[in-house]
């Protein structure tokens, strides 16, 4: 990851560093990819409901041909449960 999109991500989390656990999936033929970073420092918990929750968009910054979207974690915040469309 680019270093202007690290200082985005510790920026909007108030994180003093961050970490890469894991990459989730490949996207449009090797155009991109979803990536899992960690974070060492901030706190981004927030919840809409008991029964709901959506992650919240803690970041979206352009640079060149690369385009970053920073999310919350869900299962760092308590909801590591997902449904999927048989549920």
């Amino acid at each position: 990851m680019n270093h202007n999109f690290q200082e985005v991500i510790r920026q909007a989390t108030g994180a003093d560093s961050l970490y890469h656990i894991e990459d989730i999936q490949s996207l449009w033929s090797g155009y991109g990819k979803i990536m899992r970073y960690g974070l060492r420092g901030g706190d981004r918990a927030q919840a809409c409901d008991d029964r709901c929750r959506v992650p919240a968009c803690l970041a979206l910054e352009a640079d060149a041909d690369e385009f970053l979207m920073v999310f919350e974690d869900l299962d760092a915040s308590g909801f590591p449960l997902r449904k999927n469309a048989r549920d």
